[in-house]
C-alpha cells in the first residue's frame, strides 16, 4: 500500500467513525488497525492488520464449528469405546488442545499458549489416542493421504482400539 492508498484508507476509516452510530465487526476491527497504525512504529503495517481482519473473524467462527464437527466424529466412535472394558482409560486428544474421555471434554491448559488460532480450519484436525497407564500414542491426521474419507478414519480408530486392546473372548 503506497502513501496515497494509505491516506485514502485512513480517510475512509475516519469517515466511518464519524458517520456511524454502530459498526459492523469488520469496520470496528479496521478502525482498530487504524488506531494501531497511527503509532510511528506500526505505520506501514496498516494493510497487514486490515487484510487479516476477515481471516481473523473466519478463524474465530471456525473454531466452534471444528469442535462441533469433532464431537460428531467422537460420537460415532463412542459406542465402540463404551462397550470396551478399558473405556475409562482411553483418552482422545484433538489438535493437542482438546481432551475427550468417555465422560468429559476438557482443554489442555498447558497447551493453550502454543495453540495457533490462525491455523484453525473446521475440517482438519489431528487426533492422538492414548491409554492412561500404557502411554501408547496413536496419531491420526485428517485429511491425509491415508484418510481422505472421514468414514475410513473412524473405522481405523475403531480397528486400532480393538487391535491393541482387544475385547476379552467370551467363554
Amino acid at each position: 500500500m503506497d502513501t496515497e492508498e494509505r491516506e485514502q484508507h485512513k480517510l475512509r476509516l475516519i469517515k466511518t467513525i464519524l458517520a456511524s452510530s454502530g459498526y459492523k465487526e469488520t469496520e470496528l476491527l479496521s478502525i482498530y488497525a487504524f488506531y494501531l497504525s497511527s503509532a510511528p512504529d506500526t505505520l506501514y503495517n496498516i494493510s497487514y492488520y486490515t487484510d487479516r481482519i476477515d481471516d481473523f473473524i473466519k478463524r474465530v467462527n471456525d473454531l466452534p464449528k471444528k469442535v462441533k464437527w469433532f464431537d460428531s466424529i467422537f460420537n460415532k466412535i463412542k459406542s465402540e469405546i463404551d462397550s470396551h472394558p478399558l473405556k475409562d482409560k482411553f483418552i482422545f486428544i484433538f489438535d493437542d488442545l482438546f481432551i475427550y474421555t468417555t465422560s468429559t471434554f476438557e482443554i489442555r491448559k498447558e497447551n493453550v499458549d502454543v495453540f495457533r488460532l490462525d491455523l484453525v480450519t473446521p475440517n482438519k484436525f489431528s487426533l492422538r489416542m492414548t491409554i492412561k497407564e500404557f502411554e501408547i500414542d496413536f496419531l491420526f491426521e485428517y485429511p491425509s493421504e491415508k484418510y481422505k474419507d472421514i468414514d475410513i478414519l473412524i473405522n481405523s480408530i475403531k480397528e486400532t482400539i480393538l487391535k491393541y486392546y482387544p475385547l476379552p473372548k467370551e467363554s
